[in-house]
């Protein structure tokens, strides 16, 4: 029991080094600079140079995209009568 619970705490022990070289090494790291001008290549470099897709169309009704069907009929609710108290 004594070696298997030493070689746990080793075991263990080696993740831990290594997430506290990797947070050190992150640290230590200096900010990327922005590529300069002169490192410009020459070729073509396009952000966004087409415009959006439009929402897709409604589908055509009928051969000729007649009128759009007619709406259901609304339904109106029952308006409760108010009481009247009598003692």
């Amino acid at each position: 029991m004594t070696w298997g619970f030493l070689w746990l705490m080793f075991a263990i022990k080696i993740p831990l080094i290594a997430l506290i070289i990797l947070v050190w090494w992150a640290i230590r790291q200096k900010p990327e600079e922005p590529p300069s001008a002169s490192d410009d290549d020459g070729g073509i470099k396009r952000e966004h140079s087409h415009r959006p897709r439009p929402f897709p169309r409604h589908p055509r009704r009928g051969p000729h995209g007649g009128l759009p069907p007619v709406p259901p009929s609304r339904v109106r609710s029952v308006r409760a009568k108010a009481r009247t108290v009598d003692h």
